[in-house]
C-alpha cells in the first residue's frame, strides 16, 4: 500500500487500519445438557471447551412470560428457549487482540441429525479477550421443541458452528504496517502511520506537521490493552464501547484529540443516561407493554362442506370466501406427512372497519365432521401473533390423518366448522388511566401510552423528556398511517410479527425513531430471508454495515441477469460506489 500524500490540516476521516485478520475456520462446539426435568429455567453453563487455544462456554436459558386475562388478551403461556456463546479466555496472545464471530446454532436430535437451525450471530464489533461477550439467539417455543424429538430423555444437545477471527497488533503487514507504537510494559504493536494521522489530531499534528520521522513511538497510555483497544477503534470491524472500556477510551480520545472516538464516548454516555433514566420511570410507573383497547367479537362460525374427499391428493385445497361479521375468511387443508393441516386465511374486509388500523387475535375450536357426527376434536385455536386487515395472514392446526378406506362410495364427503371469536385492537380509541398521549398522523389519530413509547424509542425519548416538551399531542409528518399503526403494534403486549411485507418500512423506522429491540428484529429476520428481496436487503445490509448480511447477498449474483434486475431497481442509485464494486467483482469471479 502506498503512502497518502501529506495533508496540511488536518480532516477527521473514516480511514481503517485493514490489520491482516488471523482466521480460524469452521470452529464446532458441542454440548449435551442433561437432567433437565428439574430445571427452573434459569441460565444454565456448559463445562469450559477448549478448541485451538481459545476457552468458551456454551449457556441456556427459558424465558417464560404469561399474559394478564384481566387486560382482555386471553391467557397465553410463552416459554422462549434462549442460547448462549461466552468467550471465556485466550491462550494465544498475552497482549491485547480482538475478534469477530460468524456461524450459527444448532440443535441435535437424538439420532445426531438437525432440520432445526438457528438464526445466524455475526456481531459487527469487536472486542477484547478480557471482556466477556455474549452471543445470544432464541430459538421458539420450548414445547415446540418437546414436540419435534429435541428433548428426549430430559436432555438437549447443541452445537455452535462459527469461523473465528481476531486482529492481531504485534504482527508486521508488509507494505502496510509504517509505524511501532510502545506502551509502558514495553509492549510494541505495529501499525499505520497515516491511518493514524487521520484519526488523532495529535498524531497528525507530532507525525505531518511538525515532519517526525521515527520508526518508534513511546506513548504511556498505561497497560497495554488500553492502547490496543484504542487501535482497535480505527479497524474496519470497530472496537465496541462498554461500559468497562468506555472511561479510558473517552481519556485517550480526548488526550490524542481523536473526534470520531470522542463522538463514540459521548454517544454511549447518552444511551447510557437513557437507560437509567428509562429505568427511573419504568420503576415510578410499573409500565408494561401497551395494552390497546380490546373489542371482542364471539360466536363466529366457518363451515366447509368438502366433497369428493376419497378422490383428494393430499395438496392444498381452499374453500370459497366465507363471510361473518363482514370480514372475508377461506379455509385451506393440505396432507403434510401422516397429518392433516387446516388453515384460516383473511382474504378481505368490509368498508366497516376502513381507516381504523386494528390488530387481531384468535382463538376456538375447528372440529372435522362427517355425518354431523364429530369424527375428530380439533386442538384448540390460540394464535397471539397480531396482524393487520391489510396483510394475508393464518392461523392453522394439525390434526392426525384419517384413514380413508373408512369411506364408501365415490362422493365421500367431509365436513370442517370453525368456532372461534377474534379480538381488535384499536388504536382509535383512548383507553382510560393508559393512553396519555395523542398522535396525529396525516388524517389518522392515534392513542399510545407515552412511558411505553419512551422507553422504546430514544427519538420519543428526547422529544418527551429531556426536550421537556409538555404536549398531550405530537404530530408525525411524512408517514403513511397504516405504516405508523404497524410500528405501534410492534410495542404491544401481543406484538407484530416481522414479515416480508412489512420489514422495509419497520426497519426504517426503526432507524428514524432509534428503536434497537425493533431493529434487531428485523435484522434477524433479513437473514434467514434475505432472498425475498435482494435490492433492499442489499440496502439495508449497507446501512447497518452486516457483512455476513451482504455475503448472503452476493452470493445470489450468478448471471449479469442478476445484476440487470438490480440495476433496474429504485434501490440501485441508492447504494454506494464500493457496494457496486463488491456486487461486480462476486459476479465476474463466478462467470
Amino acid at each position: 500500500m502506498s503512502s497518502s500524500p501529506k495533508r496540511s490540516k488536518f480532516e477527521d476521516s473514516e480511514n481503517a487500519f485493514y490489520s491482516n485478520p488471523v482466521i480460524i475456520k469452521e470452529l464446532v462446539l458441542k454440548h449435551k445438557f442433561e437432567n433437565l426435568n428439574g430445571w427452573n429455567g434459569k441460565l444454565k453453563y456448559s463445562d469450559c471447551l477448549e478448541r485451538d487455544n481459545f476457552k468458551w462456554k456454551i449457556g441456556i436459558r427459558r424465558i417464560k412470560q404469561v399474559s394478564d386475562e384481566n387486560t382482555g388478551v386471553y391467557n397465553v403461556n410463552i416459554s422462549a428457549f434462549e442460547v448462549h456463546l461466552e468467550l471465556i479466555q485466550s491462550c494465544i496472545f498475552g497482549n491485547a487482540w480482538l475478534s469477530k464471530i460468524d456461524g450459527c446454532y444448532k440443535l441435535l436430535k437424538q439420532d445426531g441429525t438437525s432440520d432445526h437451525l438457528s438464526f445466524n450471530f455475526s456481531p459487527r464489533t469487536c472486542f477484547h479477550q478480557t471482556f466477556r461477550k455474549n452471543i445470544t439467539n432464541l430459538f421458539g417455543d420450548w414445547s415446540d421443541l418437546k414436540n419435534e424429538g429435541y428433548l428426549k430423555d430430559n436432555s438437549i444437545e447443541i452445537e455452535a458452528h462459527f469461523d473465528f477471527s481476531f486482529y492481531d497488533f504485534n504482527r508486521k503487514i508488509p507494505n502496510f504496517t509504517n509505524i511501532q507504537i510502545a506502551t509502558e510494559d514495553n509492549t510494541i504493536y505495529h501499525f499505520n502511520k497515516e491511518v493514524l494521522c487521520s484519526h488523532s489530531k495529535f498524531f497528525f499534528d507530532l507525525l505531518t506537521v511538525n515532519n517526525l520521522e521515527t520508526p518508534l513511538l513511546n506513548l504511556r497510555v498505561g497497560e497495554h490493552f488500553k492502547l490496543g483497544h484504542f487501535l482497535a477503534t480505527m479497524c474496519p470491524v470497530p472496537l465496541e464501547i462498554r461500559e468497562e472500556n468506555h472511561s479510558f477510551l473517552k481519556k485517550i480520545a480526548n488526550n490524542f484529540d481523536v473526534p470520531s472516538l470522542k463522538h463514540k464516548c459521548d454517544e454511549f454516555s447518552r444511551k447510557q443516561l437513557k437507560r437509567v433514566e428509562v429505568a427511573s420511570i419504568r420503576k415510578k410507573s410499573n409500565v408494561i407493554p401497551f395494552q390497546p383497547n380490546p373489542i371482542v367479537k364471539n360466536g363466529n362460525i366457518l363451515r366447509w362442506d368438502i366433497e369428493n374427499m376419497n378422490e383428494w391428493d393430499g395438496n392444498v385445497r381452499y374453500s370459497d370466501i366465507i363471510y361473518t361479521d363482514d370480514i372475508g375468511w377461506k379455509v385451506g387443508m393440505t396432507r403434510e406427512n401422516d397429518k392433516i393441516k387446516i388453515d384460516m386465511i383473511l382474504v378481505s374486509v368490509s368498508d366497516m372497519v376502513d381507516g381504523k388500523e386494528w390488530l387481531l387475535k384468535t382463538d376456538g375450536q375447528i372440529k372435522l365432521l362427517s355425518n354431523e357426527t364429530v369424527k375428530y376434536q380439533i386442538h384448540e385455536i390460540n394464535s397471539s401473533k397480531c396482524f393487520n386487515f391489510e396483510m394475508l395472514t393464518y392461523s392453522s392446526a394439525n390434526f392426525t390423518m384419517w384413514d380413508f378406506n373408512e369411506y364408501e362410495g365415490s362422493n365421500t364427503s367431509m365436513t370442517i366448522e370453525i368456532g372461534f371469536r377474534y379480538t381488535f385492537y384499536d388504536f382509535t380509541s383512548r383507553i382510560s388511566n393508559t393512553s396519555n398521549i395523542t398522535l396525529i398522523v396525516k388524517d389518522c389519530v392515534f392513542h399510545f401510552n407515552k412511558e411505553v413509547l419512551c422507553m422504546n424509542s430514544m427519538f420519543f425519548y428526547y422529544k418527551f423528556y429531556r426536550d421537556n416538551i409538555d404536549k398531550s399531542s405530537f404530530e408525525i409528518e411524512n408517514i403513511e398511517p397504516f405504516i405508523f399503526s404497524q410500528f405501534l403494534a410492534t410495542m404491544c403486549s401481543i406484538s407484530l410479527p416481522i414479515t416480508a411485507e412489512n420489514v422495509q418500512c419497520l426497519s426504517e423506522l426503526a432507524i428514524l425513531f432509534e428503536v434497537p429491540s425493533l431493529h434487531t428484529k428485523c435484522d434477524e429476520f433479513l437473514m434467514k430471508y434475505y432472498e425475498i428481496n435482494i435490492p433492499f436487503t442489499i440496502l439495508y445490509a449497507q446501512a447497518s454495515n452486516n457483512e455476513t448480511l451482504m455475503r448472503k447477498c452476493l452470493e445470489t449474483f450468478q448471471s449479469s441477469e442478476d445484476l440487470k434486475v438490480l440495476k433496474n431497481s429504485e434501490t440501485f442509485e441508492k447504494l454506494e460506489n464500493k457496494t457496486k464494486i463488491c456486487i461486480f467483482n462476486s459476479l465476474m469471479e463466478k462467470i
